[in-house]
Order: C-alpha cells, then sequence, then structure tokens
C-alpha cells in the first residue's frame, strides 16, 4: 500500500473516521529528520497493509497540524477506529526502530466489528472457583482470633479515653 499525501481537514477527517488502522506522518519539506525517515515510512507501508499510512506536510495543511498539536517534525500519529492508538498515540523524531515496533502493534490490534464488544472478558480470581459453604442454621458463626482480638482492645481503650466536658474541674485529682 502506498503513502495517501492529505490533502484538507476534510480529507485528513474523513479518513480517520473510515480507516480502522492509521498511522499518520507529520512532515515538513524543509525539515532534515523528516528527509531521512519518510521514504522509509513509506517502505513500511508495504509492509503493514492493513494499516492506512497518511502523509500530511504541516505547511501545506496547517489546520490539522494545530488541531493535533503538532509542534515537532517528523511526529508520527496512530490511530485505531478513529481514536488514539492507547499503546502509543504520538511518536516525536525520527526513531525507526521504534517506529517499527509501534507499526507492528498496530498492526497486531484487533479491530472490534460492528455489534461486537470490544472489551475483553477478565478472568475469575482463582478463589472464585472453590465453593463457599454456608453456614448451618444453628450453628454459630466463629470470630476469627485476630478480629477478637482488635475488638477487646478497641473496648479496653474505649474506657481508658478520658471525658470531655465544657466545665473545668472542681479538684484537682488524686494522685
Amino acid at each position: 500500500m502506498s503513502v495517501i499525501v492529505v490533502e484538507s481537514k476534510k480529507h485528513f477527517d474523513e479518513l480517520i473516521k473510515t480507516k480502522p488502522k492509521v498511522a499518520v506522518d507529520f512532515k515538513a519539506t524543509w525539515c532534515g529528520p523528516c528527509k531521512v525517515i519518510g521514504p522509509k515510512f513509506a517502505g513500511l507501508a508495504k509492509t503493514h497493509t492493513d494499516v492506512t499510512f497518511l502523509q500530511v506536510d504541516v505547511d501545506d495543511v496547517s489546520e490539522v497540524a494545530q488541531i493535533q498539536r503538532i509542534t515537532a517534525m517528523p511526529t508520527f500519529k496512530f490511530f485505531v477506529s478513529g481514536k488514539p492508538f492507547e499503546k502509543q498515540p504520538e511518536l516525536v523524531g525520527a526513531n525507526l526502530p521504534v517506529l517499527t515496533k509501534v507499526l507492528a502493534s498496530l498492526s497486531a490490534e484487533k479491530i472490534a466489528k460492528e455489534g461486537e464488544s470490544d472489551t475483553t472478558p477478565k478472568p475469575a480470581a482463582k478463589d472464585a472457583a472453590a465453593p463457599v459453604e454456608a453456614p448451618k442454621k444453628d450453628a454459630a458463626v466463629p470470630v476469627p482470633a485476630a478480629a477478637k482480638q482488635t475488638e477487646d482492645v478497641a473496648a479496653l481503650d474505649a474506657d481508658k479515653a478520658p471525658v470531655v466536658t465544657d466545665k473545668a474541674p472542681s479538684a484537682a485529682p488524686a494522685a
């Protein structure tokens, strides 16, 4: 697949909205690192055919660059189903090894089909599988020793707590 050159904000919005996986190269013609990484980005487009590759010249389509808050070139942004890619929404700089890893991760990303939930069920806790017996009707419910100690200490501390009143004591306490 080849790299699509974005012509306008409308064009950008349409591609982000309609393509399931998108990688965007925000570049400038005067940017040296952009000139180096650009052909490599195009080469990666041939490898990752399930990803739509876009190129936005920040001078030609400045409205998109402003909306996307591009402050350095090159900046790569990644989208899944119209939303920023959670694992790596942005990459600033011409870092080919990181770009390659992010694109591999983006390619591997599963896209929920319409009507499917995009949430995966969470595994149950190990202890949740063990059956729990209900206490018998007339049986006493045992209290763990640690809980009983805590209750006993709290009761003792309550007996030692000073009583606070608004009045001054009438006599000094005996020693």
